[in-house]
């Protein structure tokens, strides 16, 4: 592996269609990872079904990591960043409205179910932690938005030696906080900071040339991945469930970092048939839609449980695809009729 070299000028505009094909990527991992986590059968530790599905537990975990790495990758090094109202403002209407829509949804499902089961404190827990629906990533991703503007202004008064430096040290932290720490909500310091790490580490990465010989890279992760089923099937247990915890064992950052750095490396010129700004709708949208899938295939393929994972797995991601464009169609008109409002009121004479 050749060394890192800096790059003093930011990178020419455009999209980059090797991380649009890594958002992708990484969106489907997280419904597999997801459903998966469903079929799973913790005791049965020398079935060969067990075997697979703990692969695809830990292979999938790079997820989550490369999400946070692409979105520092791009928050940080952009100077419009600094600007806080800008900044914020554009959170608030691509990133928070979105989610917002979502929250709500999953708020009146939760109070009819209330009403239903008799059972009302699980409208309460959920509002109080935001953890509805696999959205437990929002609340952090928030936090790492809120601090952005002042993250990267200390970064770019910074050598990227020095960057490269707090990377680590911040990554080292998560490592040893998510090993001796609990987190009950993802909107707490320690969970935030933990994932600052990855969104700092995806900025210094983007900032450098990393040349890797991909065989080599990917026979790395196999192993990697090899050594870390092993682990579990020897009762190495920490790391394999919390979503605050599972994604900074130290085998999931070792082959996060090498999947975002295979993709850096890739140069694609070529479009892509799939809208990766509809990934982002998917992960909020994914798992209304696999529940209900769950419920259609349930007795179908008894016997056959890894094929229920991946078309459960499939059907998701193009049905959740296709719901994405429908709700942002809804939410761009919703925009649109709340401008009109809000314009015919400064139009309106006092009275």
């Amino acid at each position: 592996m050749e060394r890192l070299k800096y790059i003093n000028s930011f990178e020419q505009s455009g999209r980059m269609i090797n991380f649009d094909i890594l958002r992708i990527i990484s969106t489907f991992a997280v419904i597999l990872l997801h459903v998966n986590a469903f079929f799973y059968r913790e005791n049965i530790i020398h079935d060969n079904i067990y075997l697979v599905q703990c692969a695809i537990n830990y292979l999938t975990r790079f997820s989550v990591p490369c999400f946070v790495m692409i979105s520092g990758a791009f928050i940080l090094d952009n100077p419009k960043t600094q600007n806080c109202c800008a900044f914020y403002k554009k959170t608030i209407q691509k990133i928070m409205i979105p989610w917002l829509v979502i929250f709500i949804f999953w708020i009146i499902f939760l109070i009819v179910r209330s009403l239903y089961i008799k059972n009302y404190s699980i409208v309460f827990i959920s509002v109080i932690t935001c953890s509805v629906g696999n959205l437990w990533f929002m609340p952090m991703l928030f936090g790492l938005y809120l601090l952005a503007p002042f993250v990267s202004k200390i970064l770019q008064k910074m050598e990227w030696r020095e960057q490269k430096k707090l990377a680590i040290i911040l990554l080292i932290w998560a490592m040893g906080s998510a090993w001796t720490s609990e987190y009950k909500v993802p909107y707490t310091i320690g969970c935030i900071f933990s994932f600052l790490s990855y969104f700092i580490l995806g900025f210094v990465l983007k900032k450098s040339i990393y040349k890797i010989n991909f065989s080599r890279n990917i026979f790395l992760m196999l192993s990697v991945m090899v050594l870390t089923i092993i682990l579990r099937i020897h009762g190495f247990k920490n790391f394999e469930f919390d979503p605050y915890k599972s994604f900074f064992s130290p085998m999931v950052i070792i082959y996060s970092v090498f999947i975002f750095l295979m993709f850096k490396n890739i140069h694609i010129k070529r479009n892509l048939f799939l809208d990766a700004n509809k990934m982002y709708y998917i992960y909020l949208i994914h798992t209304p839609v696999y529940k209900v899938l769950l419920k259609i295939f349930d007795g179908i393929f008894n016997d056959m449980v890894l094929l229920m994972i991946f078309l459960i797995t499939i059907f998701t991601f193009v049905f959740s695809y296709i719901g994405a464009h429908y709700l942002i169609y809804m939410i761009e008109k919703f925009k649109k009729i709340f401008s009109l409002v809000l314009k015919l009121k400064k139009q309106m004479p006092f009275t």
